[in-house]
């Protein structure tokens, strides 16, 4: 029986709530100027970082350049506001408590920026609980490539099969089975709408409320 020594987690979408208020703030500011986001075309950067430019995207739509400056403020400003009023999404409080208790290792492997992240963890009282941070920065590859998961096992001193991953996207799962990592999948309100069929999942929740990390754990 293999014995589990660390828990990994992805940030966005995983722990806060994080994609939601990015993708309204755009589509409101598509809206604004007579034109629709639909979420497909959101989703390609879920998991994986900003790969689609939704600034460029809109000004092509629109046949028309935009002032960026002016946009980025208005939307950082809104996201801002949306994702200060967000708690951590359920479960979360749980699991950090209970990868304590059983002495596990806690990661966090993440395609967003760093200042991002250990930002929003600091905020809520999470980030002096991690024994390791790996983001965008530290890889030359984000989520679906597995080189987040490689540098956050290596980080934390442990092998491939001795960790559980949580993720909430295709992409993550795909970056963590690719690293040899064992993943629950907790799809949101955002994820969930997207393709799980062509990926490998070991275990799906609906939430991590639903997760007794001993009993996984054996």
């Amino acid at each position: 029986m293999k014995h589990i020594e660390a828990i990994i987690l992805d940030f966005d979408g995983l722990i806060l709530d994080t994609e939601t208020p990015a993708y309204e703030a755009w589509r409101d500011i598509y809206r604004a100027h007579g034109r629709d986001l639909p979420m497909s075309q959101w989703a390609v950067c879920v998991g994986r970082g900003m790969v689609f430019d939704p600034h460029a995207h809109l000004e092509r739509l629109l046949g028309q350049g935009l002032d960026r400056d002016e946009i980025q403020t208005q939307r950082r400003a809104e996201v801002k506001q949306r994702i200060d009023r967000q708690p951590l999404l359920p479960g979360v409080q749980e699991i950090f408590d209970q990868a304590g208790e059983m002495r596990l290792k806690i990661g966090v492997a993440s395609s967003s920026p760093r200042a991002w992240v250990e930002g929003h963890l600091k905020a809520r009282g999470l980030f002096n609980r991690l024994q390791a941070l790996r983001t965008a920065e530290d890889v030359q590859e984000t989520k679906p490539d597995p080189e987040l998961y490689v540098s956050t096992l290596s980080a934390l001193q442990v092998q491939a099969p001795h960790a559980i991953a949580f993720e909430d996207s295709p992409n993550g799962v795909l970056a963590a089975h690719r690293a040899g990592v064992y993943c629950v999948v907790v799809p949101n309100a955002i994820t969930c709408q997207l393709p799980f069929d062509s990926v490998p999942i070991d275990l799906q929740v609906d939430s991590l409320l639903e997760v007794n990390l001993r009993n996984l754990c054996a």
